[in-house]
This record gives C-alpha cells, structure tokens and sequence, in this order.
C-alpha cells in the first residue's frame, strides 16, 4: 500500500532528504518500519529512531539541517514539499542539532518541557528526564513553556552563546554559556559544523528498506514509544518512553486549542506504528500545516 507513496516521493527532489547516517537508525511510516539510508526522502508523518551510537541528517532544500544524535526519536508532524526550511516536530527524547538556518524559516520543536523555535544559524536541544536543555549556538532561539490556565504561556529569547536548562521555561535558568556536562554528552560531530551533503544525494534519490519482522526493534532502545495529543477544550501529551517512561507528560493547558473541535493524534512504535490526525480546517492553531 505504501509503494505509490514512496514512489511519487522519489521523484520529488524537494522535500527534506537524509544526507548522512551513521550506525542504525529506522523510520516508521504508517505502520510499516523501515531501515533508514542516505537519500530517503522524508514526508510528513514520519517517525525517526536512531540507536546507541548512531547519527542522523536531514537536509532541507534550503540547505538547513537537521541532525539526531544517539538514541534520539522525533515525529516529523509536517514537512514542506518545497522552498524555505519550515516544519513542525515532536521531540520526546534524544539530542538534536539545527544548522544553517534561514531567515525565512519557520521551524517548531514541541517536547514535553516546551516549543523551541531557531531563528537564525545554529541551535542545539537535548531532552531527558531531567528536562529540556537549549543551546544557541551560533543565532537566536525562542523557548515557550506550557501555557498555564489564565496565564499564557512564558516565551525566553536566548541571544547567541547562552544556554537554556530545566524542566520549566524560565529566565533563571538560563546561562551566559553552557555547562561542561551538556558539551560532554553532546555526540563528537555536534562540536563543529557539518559541511552540507545536499547535492551529492539530491538526484540520487534512495528507497528505505522495509524491515523483517524478526529486525523490528533491534537496535533502538525501548519496546514501545507511544504519543498521544487529544485537543478541544483541553489538550494533553503523553508520552511513554522506553521501559523507565521516565519522560512521562501530563497536561499542556487545559484550555489549549491545538486544532478544530478535536484533534487527535497517535503513534505506537514497537512491532506496529499507527499515526491518527484530524486537523479541523478551521483550526486556531493548526498542527502540522506546512505553506506549499
């Protein structure tokens, strides 16, 4: 059922593409995994899971990027077909990398802590137990908490070079710099920039390989993640990540309006993924609509 999607993908230069990889990683589309490559294009809806030791990059047409580190998931809620760098994510855990970000790009990272938005250059976020970590690393980053029930929702603007950690946003928890523990645990080629690979996988457009049963879940820790938003008068994330489920998420504002009179969006990943949206058309705030 998945061969005409991926088929017609191929042959869409445009939309965000993997350009390196390095140890396992996989990608779950639909309710199918697949052994991720370099030159898979990538669509909305798209799960990403990278093991111990492993990096991944995706490059957008732009040339930003986007690069995971070891044991890292993130949920690719919309990607744009072509143009600027624009996307929504959601990010339950791992540490990831924007780079070369456009002026004209619009880039949201929810996780259970707070949205990241990079304006410009170069920024770094990690998410654990203990909370969200951000630094910007080379340009401006927006950080918004959960929106409070009669008070909206706190908004830090970290300048270049400062360093954002906690399980909260707030400005006292912000640094001139980042610790010696957060550069410590940051993967090796996170410490300098990647030179962009953009051009030579563009036209070399790659299939992922769909994995055998006996391979799903090999390779990336946890035996299940599971992602659930539920909006109309009340919106609430819950996430449960690997055995420990210590990143496990309650509220994001009782009176939130993620989109239309409910929206409801799901991911199981383990032996099976299933991703569910319904995005009202007149939505406030619409998840996951990308400008063409």
């Amino acid at each position: 059922m998945l061969a005409c999607p991926l088929a017609v993908l191929a042959a869409d230069p445009a939309p965000p593409v993997v350009t390196l990889l390095e140890g396992t990683a996989i990608l779950v589309r639909g309710v199918t995994r697949y052994a991720l490559a370099e030159g898979v294009r990538l669509q909305s809806g798209d799960i990403l899971e990278t093991a111990d030791k492993a990096l991944a990059e995706m490059e957008f047409a732009d040339g930003t990027a986007l690069t995971l580190g070891p044991e890292t998931r993130v949920l690719a809620a919309a990607l744009p077909r072509a143009g600027a760098a624009r996307g929504d994510f959601y990010f339950p855990q791992g540490v990831a990398k924007f780079g070369r970000v456009k002026a004209d790009a619009r880039l949201r990272v929810t996780t259970p802590f707070g949205t990241v938005q990079p304006a410009t250059g170069a920024a770094v976020l990690r998410v654990t137990g203990s909370g969200l970590q951000v630094f910007a690393e080379g340009g401006p980053v927006a950080i918004s908490g959960q929106p409070r029930r009669g008070a909206p929702a706190e908004t830090l603007r970290l300048r270049t070079g400062e360093f954002s950690s906690g399980k909260s946003v707030q400005r006292g928890g912000v640094r001139p710099r980042p610790t010696p523990e957060f550069i410590a645990a940051l993967p090796r080629l996170f410490l300098d920039p990647l030179p962009s690979r953009l051009a030579r996988v563009k036209d070399r457009p790659a299939q992922p390989r769909q994995m055998a049963q006996q391979d799903v879940g090999k390779g990336v820790k946890g035996n299940a993640t599971a992602v659930g938003i539920v909006s109309g008068n009340a919106a609430a994330v819950a996430a449960g990540l690997g055995a420990d489920a210590e990143n496990a998420v309650g509220a994001i504002g009782k009176d939130a309006r993620v989109g239309g009179n409910a929206t409801a969006v799901g991911i199981v990943s383990g032996n099976a993924a299933a991703v569910a949206a319904g995005l009202g058309a007149d939505a406030e705030n619409k998840v996951g609509t990308i400008a063409e």
